[in-house]
Formats: structure tokens, sequence, C-alpha cells
């Protein structure tokens, strides 16, 4: 059921998988890494396009030095999607009968348009069953090698008393990947989703910094070694030692949960206490460096500006949250600013990430899930009456259980822009781990309950 896992993860897989277009970028990274170049030849795609399609998949792809490679979710869809999408391999000469049925019901939910659903249904049995016993274990590995390979970092420069701009891109890559596990684990560790919530930004907030090293090392036009003051150093050498304490909780012992994971919450608290200190450090970082931050508070303050005028201040301060800025060289847009929309409905909660894309001139390229004046809360349709209508719409037709999730829908499912928040309401014609079967998926207005698209899904499934 939708309340027994993040809501996070439900608003992102549906979203990254009810595109075409998302589906095939998995499919080529399932291949190998692509760059951004890459990927836009073969997808025959305008760079715009291609970023929008990016910037939706989310948790299921990480960034690298060359381009783009599928994450541990990523891998997880992949596997989900070849499995809805494969036909069993051999059936023996007393099931032919059922090989008809079968191929019939597998070239309706190929054809589809909202396959995208059936692929998230799947996933969602994945992520309840497969990714918690497989995806942590991997993830703290990585998680503890990254968080290793930053500490190597900073050894190197500080032995050698002086940093250049091999080092710096060095460090904001292992920064990058540490991130991205930091949010992995936020999403799938549903009991210590605040803490994960912690680190990321503190390792946020210290990439940040070297970033903006960077680019004052980019402007200086000085790639070559730079030596370092011995405030400097020290700056450093208390930098490592706090992300030595940080790391503690990646070198625990883990046991694994399909909701959490078991860890040492005393371990925990010293890692969080040791971020918080690290924020100090590098906000003195600043003036040690001498050099200015990037335009982070000037476009936090027009990101905000933007979402107020359209929801009004005191819905903003009470139901948006800032959750991060993003610089980026090689896209189309130059900086990201994103904002957590807590949306309550009764005793049911959902998180959306609501982001707003800017040129290096500082205006505004576009922007995703910020809900219209007529799309605000409160919403007179709970949860029960979401279901009530589904039945309702349904008719006769049986059913065995239900899904139901607030969702962000930017396109009618034949493509006619939207852009609103509704219920999504999955009525399943068969237990949801049946290897073959069928869905009934309904979309509501949360204020009206008036039903906007019905629509049947089947899946098929090899064991």
């Amino acid at each position: 059921m939708v309340e027994e896992l993040d809501e996070e993860v439900y608003s992102t897989i549906f979203n990254a998988l009810r595109h075409g277009v998302r589906r095939n970028i998995l499919r080529m990274l399932e291949e190998r890494e692509h760059s951004f170049t890459d990927m836009e030849e073969k997808l025959g795609l305008s760079s715009s396009h291609l970023t929008y399609h990016l910037d939706s998949l989310k948790e299921l792809i990480t960034k690298t030095e060359i381009g783009y490679k599928l994450s541990v979710f990523g891998r997880a869809a992949v596997e989900m999607m070849s499995q809805v999408e494969s036909p069993p391999k051999r059936y023996n000469e007393a099931q032919g009968t059922q090989r008809k049925v079968l191929m019939v019901i597998l070239i309706v939910g190929l054809c589809s348009s909202l396959l995208g659903l059936a692929y998230y249904v799947r996933l969602n049995n994945l992520l309840q069953s497969k990714i918690a016993s497989v995806s942590y274990d991997i993830l703290v590995d990585d998680m503890g090698l990254s968080f290793s390979l930053l500490r190597s970092s900073y050894t190197s420069i500080l032995d050698s008393g002086k940093l250049d701009y091999y080092n710096v891109k060095q460090l904001l890559y292992q920064l990058h990947q540490l991130r991205s596990q930091c949010r992995l684990l936020k999403t799938m560790d549903s009991r210590h989703h605040q803490e994960w919530f912690e680190l990321d930004f503190t390792v946020m907030e210290l990439w940040h910094f070297f970033q903006n090293l960077e680019q004052k090392l980019l402007q200086d036009q000085n790639l070559d070694l730079l030596e370092l003051t011995e405030e400097q150093i020290e700056l450093m050498v208390e930098m490592r030692e706090t992300l030595n304490t940080i790391m503690s909780i990646t070198e625990t012992e883990y046991q694994i949960n399909t909701k959490y994971i078991e860890i040492d919450e005393s371990t925990l608290e010293e890692s969080l206490q040791a971020s918080n200190y690290l924020l100090e450090l590098i906000e003195d970082g600043y003036e040690v460096f001498k050099y200015a931050r990037a335009p982070r508070d000037v476009l936090l303050e027009k990101a905000r500006a933007y979402i107020v005028e359209h929801v009004g201040e005191e819905y903003f301060d009470r139901y948006f949250t800032y959750w991060g800025f993003e610089e980026c060289t090689t896209e189309d847009w130059r900086y990201r600013v994103g904002f957590f929309y807590n949306i309550q409905v009764g005793n049911y909660t959902e998180i959306s990430e609501v982001c707003l894309w800017y040129d290096s001139t500082l205006s505004m390229i576009r922007y995703t899930a910020v809900p219209s004046a007529d799309n605000l809360m409160p919403f007179n349709v709970t949860r029960e009456e979401a279901i009530d209508i589904a039945i309702k719409e349904a008719g006769s037709i049986g059913w065995v259980d239900v899904d139901v999730v607030i969702h962000y829908c930017d396109e009618l499912l034949d493509g006619t822009p939207f852009n609103k928040y509704v219920w999504v309401v999955g009525l399943y014609l068969n237990p949801r781990e049946a290897m073959t079967g069928s869905l009934l998926s309904i979309i509501i207005d949360p204020h009206s309950g008036t039903v906007i698209e019905s629509e049947r899904i089947s899946w098929h499934s090899t064991p």
C-alpha cells in the first residue's frame, strides 16, 4: 500500500517512467555510460528537451565525469522494465491456449499509452522485496568508498600544501557521488529520512564551497598549483577530521529491513553533530579563502518570490522548505533552485520536489511542480473519498487491491499539458504479485472530485 512506503519514492518513479523518452534513456544507460551529447544525438532531442527528461529521472541516474550512468534505483527500474516487456521464452504444448491469451495481454500492454504506470506498479513491488535486500549493501559500500576517496584527496592536498584545479575537480566529483548516495538512502530508509536529509544538505554545502573555489581558479586563470596559507591549511585539516567523524556512519554494521536500516543511533548522532560543525567550517572557509559565494542568495530570493506570487507568502512559509541549490556548466541551464512542497490531506502526506532553472544572466528558463492558485490546499477530497470516487467510476468491475497517491501531473495521457496536483488511484483487478494482470488507473481532481481520466493497464512479467 502507498502509505507503507516513503511517498517520495512513488512520486519520483511514477514521474520518471511514465514517459517513453525517459525509458529509452534508461535502456541506453543500461548498456554503458553516455555523455549528454551522445544521448542528444542518438535520441534526436534538443538540449533543453533532454535536460528536462534527465532532471525528471532524478535518483534513477547518476552524473559522472563522462556523462551519466544508472543509479541503484535505475538498475532496479531497468530490471523491472525487462520483466514487464519480455514475454515468456517457452511454453509446453498443454499451454497453447494460455500462450495466445498471454500474448494478447502483452500486446495490449505494450501498445498502451499508460505503460509507464505499469512500470511503476511492478517497480513498487520490487522496492518492497528486492531493493531492500540488495541495494542497501551496495549503497553503504559505495558511500564508504566515496568518503574514503574524499578523505584521501584532502590528505593529498594537505601533504603538498598546494591546491590546483585538478584537485578541486576531483573533490567535486567525489562530493557529487556522495550526495547521490545520501539522497538514495534518504529515500529508502524511511525511519531516518530526516537524518539522511541533514547529511545530504551538508555534503551539498561542501560541494558549493569547492565549486565556488573552482570558479575562482577559472576566473583568475590560475590553473597551476596554488600555495595554501597556514590558515587555509588549518581549515582543511579541521574539515578532514570532521569528515572522518561523519564517515563513521558508513563503517558500522547495517541490519537490512524492508523499510529501514538498523544502525547504531549513537553513531548516527555523532555524525549529525559533526555535520553541523562542518557547516560552520564551510562558512569560515569563504572568509579564509577570500572569495564570494555564487549568486545563490539572489536566486533563492528570486525563486521564493516566484512561488509566493503563485501561492501567497503565508502558504509558502507553511508548506515549502528549501532543499538545494546547484550550479552547472554543461547543460542548457546554469543554476537550479529546489524546494520541498509538503502536501497534507488528513493523515495522508506527500513530499513533492519543486525546481526552478536559471541561465547565466539569472533569468528563469523553466520550472516544474509549482502549484497554481486554483490548485492549492486544503484539498476537499480525502484519500478515502478518492478511493470511493474511483470505485464508483469502475462500476461493476471487480478489484482486489488499491494504491493511492497525490502526484504532480505535467501532462495528460494524450500529451495535453495539465500541470496540476491530482489524486491517482490504481484499482488492481488482479493481485499485484501476479505474473499477469491489469489495473484501472483513475485521475481525480482533489478539489472537485471530478474524474479527469480513466484508463485500464495490463502487465505481464516473467519469473
